[in-house]
């Protein structure tokens, strides 16, 4: 059995900008899983709200096919006038080199990897994000020949908000240039010959195209938020027969005006589904 007991809101999830939004849960079972959902109801501005009652668009895909790879450290890759035709075809995770199993002469060096995509009219108006779950070990990233970011180290996820460098009526190419020469400046920070492990190169985890609206809940990483962004739940007791548990969800607007929504915050396990929602205003 299960029950909310408690809803606090931070600043006007009326929506103007950001919203942290608290739920307390009290339930008898140990394994449960959060599910998260926002309800736009309607715009809020000087005019009269629309009536809108829709659940808020959030999709997530592989972007992990079609990419082109070399490493050969071609200096201006990043131009879209770039002949990559010659380059090898992979998909990720992708690693430079498949080494032996034991290894004595790891790879290190400059490499990159190229993509040409497009993103269909529908998903005009929308945000546009790429998560890269790891990628080893100084990263440098371009954009359709914009430089858009510089990420330092191999081992944590990393966000990057793509929306205002895309263009929808021709493809749109992302350049990244990757480098896991010994860098002290860089976890571990150590010359690999005095290590006892290896660490590898290239795009080695998944990388993910998110979409979603301008109303949306934040991905935790791109948030940067400590104890906080995206979703964040912590047990506050724990007993033999009863927990409570605080569901904290960060919400940003990124529309001009205000927005109306609906938060559903559901804690579900096999048998039970415990509830809370709150409208704001």
């Amino acid at each position: 059995m299960g029950k909310c007991i408690g809803f606090t809101a931070g600043a006007g999830i009326g929506i103007s900008e950001k919203s942290m939004l608290r739920f307390r849960f009290a339930y008898r079972h140990a394994r449960l899983l959060a599910v998260i959902t926002i309800l736009l109801l309607g715009t809020a501005s000087n005019c009269a709200a629309e009536s809108i009652s829709s659940e808020l668009s959030y999709r997530t895909r592989s972007f992990n096919n079609s990419w082109k790879f070399t490493t050969e450290d071609v200096y201006y890759a990043y131009y879209n006038s770039t002949d990559d035709s010659q380059w090898q075809d992979v998909t990720l995770p992708h690693i430079p080199r498949i080494e032996p199993l034991v290894v004595n002469d790891q790879w290190q060096g400059r490499c990159w990897y190229r993509k040409h995509f497009s993103i269909p009219d529908s998903d005009k108006g929308k945000k546009i994000f790429l998560r890269f779950e790891g990628a080893m070990q100084l990263t440098q990233i371009w954009i359709n020949e914009k430089t858009k970011s510089t990420h330092q180290g191999g081992y944590l996820p990393f966000v990057i908000d793509i929306t205002d460098d895309i263009v929808f009526d021709r493809e749109n190419i992302i350049s990244i240039r990757l480098d896991n020469s010994s860098n002290p400046g860089i976890p571990p920070g150590k010359q690999l010959e005095v290590l006892d492990f290896c660490y590898y190169g290239g795009l080695y985890r998944d990388v993910s195209l998110v979409v979603t609206d301008k109303l949306h809940i934040t991905d935790a990483i791109f948030a940067e938020k400590t104890a906080g962004g995206g979703v964040f739940a912590r047990t506050l007791y724990a007993s033999k027969d009863l927990a409570l548990v605080q569901v904290k969800t960060h919400v940003i607007n990124e529309y001009k005006n205000s927005r109306s929504c609906k938060l559903r915050t559901t804690l579900l396990n096999k048998k039970e589904r415990y509830s809370c929602s709150k409208n704001k205003p």
